[in-house]
């Protein structure tokens, strides 16, 4: 037996999160079932974090424990070969058995996507926002200033974990959380908003919660001061509603032991087995 780590991106719209559920068609169902083919054996595949329903990905990293002797260019072809076509192993490599692509995961980036003009380019229907009345940039970009470093982020965490009652562990730390806008061809009216945001973990919907309290900043119904006072607050109830999943995309996940990344703050893993991805 030995470990594969994979690469995968998927288009979510068709899956009800990323997480195996019975009954439902999901991303690491249809991934461990064509794992299972090709090693023709059960295997089961660990994510880096699990994405909720709509939500898409280009870099989510997996793990899973395989029998068959095959290179790592033949389980890609192989797979992807077996997989529908809303799924796709972008890179295989071979990992050693120490190696979890959960636990082991030090920072998860995620970008999302809003359409900012009155109409949206079709191509962009299923993987942006569209939001038709012009968004302050400057203004969600000071908001999102805030969400750097180390905070308490229950007032973006979805699930019930954000009420002042629950008991999760809601203290989160993000290296990166900005705003760019990249101006269409003039023949459409309209600017992709794409909010980068990194951290050692989510809270469930966390990501979401986010831009839609940024949003109603950029709408000029709240002052930049608000996203402080939310996190101050630390109650959900007191935010902004959930952004669209169909907006959110996990962008990659880093190792920084795996990878050789030099990075600028690390969290004990005790902080990052807690702060999972759930988004």
């Amino acid at each position: 037996m030995y470990r594969l780590r994979l690469t995968l991106a998927y288009d979510g719209a068709a899956f009800a999160g990323s997480q195996i559920q019975p009954g439902q068609r999901t991303v690491q169902g249809v991934v461990e079932g064509a794992l299972a083919t090709l090693d023709g054996a059960t295997v089961r595949a660990v994510f880096a974090g699990r994405t909720d329903t709509g939500v898409h990905a280009l870099g989510q990293v997996a793990h899973a424990d395989v029998h068959r002797e095959r290179g790592v260019d033949q389980w890609r072809q192989g797979l992807n070969g077996l997989l529908p076509p809303d799924v796709r192993i972008t890179n295989v490599e071979r990992a050693p058995d120490r190696f979890h692509a959960r636990y082991d995961a030090t920072w998860r980036e995620y970008r999302y996507t809003i359409w900012n003009g009155a109409v949206q380019p079709p191509l962009m229907r299923g993987a942006a926002w569209h939001r038709r009345s012009p968004l302050d940039v400057a203004a969600m970009n000071a908001a999102a200033r805030v969400l750097i470093g180390e905070h308490d982020f229950a007032a973006f965490a979805g699930a019930g974990k954000g009420l002042p009652e629950a008991t999760a562990k809601t203290v989160r730390t993000m290296r990166a959380a900005e705003w760019t806008a990249e101006r269409s061809p003039e023949a459409v009216a309209g600017l992709a908003l794409v909010f980068t945001v990194e951290g050692s973990g989510f809270l469930p919907h966390m990501v979401r919660n986010v831009v839609g309290s940024l949003v109603v900043i950029g709408a000029g119904d709240a002052p930049v001061s608000w996203m402080a006072s939310l996190l101050r607050g630390r109650d959900r109830r007191n935010a902004a509603p959930t952004a669209p999943p169909h907006g959110l995309s996990l962008w990659r996940v880093r190792y920084d032991e795996w990878d050789g990344i030099r990075a600028t703050a690390v969290t004990d893993r005790v902080a990052g087995r807690a702060g999972e991805t759930n988004e």
